[in-house]
């Protein structure tokens, strides 16, 4: 169970406590936020992140890499991500990824901006 993220921020559910995210959407948020946040910039837990924050993610030979990194920050889970497309225009990087803990399985889509 995972604190739900939401706009960068953290959600608070009606009585002002944290609201959590939990199976596949806690894997969904996880690989959302390991892609996003520069490895060890994000306050609430330093051990998210893919990539350091001079990483070229525009590369043109990148899925594999980008697989290989989600999966390792999902290393201590039940979860795997698998990259099933990246779509490159102009400076934009669109990247598809399919999450799976074994019994439910989600698309998510993480766009860049360069």
């Amino acid at each position: 169970m995972d604190t739900r993220i939401e706009n960068e921020d953290i959600v608070l559910n009606p009585d002002g406590n944290s609201d959590y995210v939990t199976d596949i959407e806690q894997a969904v948020q996880q690989v959302n936020l390991a892609l996003k946040i520069p490895k060890e910039s994000f306050v609430y837990d330093r051990k998210i992140g893919a990539f350091e924050e001079s990483y070229n993610i525009y590369r043109d030979d990148i899925e594999k890499d980008i697989e290989a990194k989600v999966n390792e920050c999902l290393l201590n889970t039940n979860v795997y991500a698998d990259v099933e497309y990246v779509y490159r225009h102009v400076n934009v990087i669109t990247i598809g990824l399919l999450i799976n803990d074994g019994i439910n399985f989600e698309h998510t889509e993480v766009v860049f901006y360069g």
